[in-house]
């Protein structure tokens, strides 16, 4: 019963994403026109081309999170909608566990459809199945930004959740060099980059390809993990907090 109704939720959390346009517009066409115009227009070589191709892919899974979930769960905590689930046999947990299945969902079609994309714009990959290992850590590596998107959602209302989610979204791609390689940044933006999910998220990703410009991958994993137990912390802590206060 709980497995079906966890389904079911999915399924239908899934959806909205797709009847979303401005979920579509950040996770689809901005990413994919980012790597069209950074690609023509800058990527002249081949590093370059594979740069963006990695980086418009999680530029567009982060968005999936920052710029859709966050706002999404602001708005349904300031109408209510927690409250009324309790009311009904999905428990909460079952139901934030399908919006982190569908989100879930929704990165990996968007990592799929960028890359493609990019293949068929003329990236070139000497290995397919480094490809492959690098849009799976894409993939399992947006589990920070999922979490902190609860921490949004869990902070802001309906009229701030998207300000803040954007915001949040646009900053860290660019200071984690998703919108601009890093190596390519002021020296005190690279400092700053150190210290940042997104940052360590694209040179994980880039790891398989040989494309990482420093660091090293267990760095990047401590760090995503760090980040990705401290927003699901402060998220569990902010709800349990907000069903406290409105008992």
């Amino acid at each position: 019963m709980i497995l079906f109704a966890l389904r079911a939720q999915s399924k239908l959390e899934f959806l909205r994403f797709l009847r979303n346009g401005r979920a579509l517009f950040f996770t689809l066409l901005v990413p994919i026109g980012y790597y069209l115009i950074f690609s023509y227009g800058f990527g002249n070589t081949h590093a370059l081309q594979l740069h963006f191709g990695i980086a418009m892919a999680g530029f567009g899974t982060s968005g999936v999170s920052l710029g859709t979930l966050g706002s999404r769960l602001a708005q349904e905590r300031q109408l209510g909608w927690l409250r009324l689930r309790q009311t009904t046999p999905l428990s909460p947990l079952a139901y934030f566990a399908a919006k982190v299945l569908a989100t879930f969902s929704m990165a990996g079609m968007t990592i799929i459809c960028v890359l493609t994309v990019a293949l068929l714009e003329g990236l070139r990959v000497d290995n397919y199945w480094a490809l492959v290992a690098s849009a799976l850590i894409l993939w399992c590596g947006s589990l920070p930004f999922i979490a902190l998107a609860f921490v949004i959602g869990s902070w802001t209302d309906a009229e701030t959740g998207y300000i803040v989610s954007i915001g949040v979204y646009l900053v860290l791609g660019y200071l984690g060099g998703l919108l601009q390689p890093l190596q390519l940044m002021p020296g005190v933006l690279q400092d700053v980059a150190r210290f940042l999910p997104s940052a360590h998220y694209l040179l994980l990703a880039l790891r398989p390809l040989q494309a990482a410009s420093s660091g090293s991958a267990l760095e990047d994993v401590l760090l995503l993990l760090g980040y990705t137990v401290l927003f699901t912390a402060l998220a569990i802590w902010s709800y349990r907090r907000s069903a406290t206060a409105g008992r």
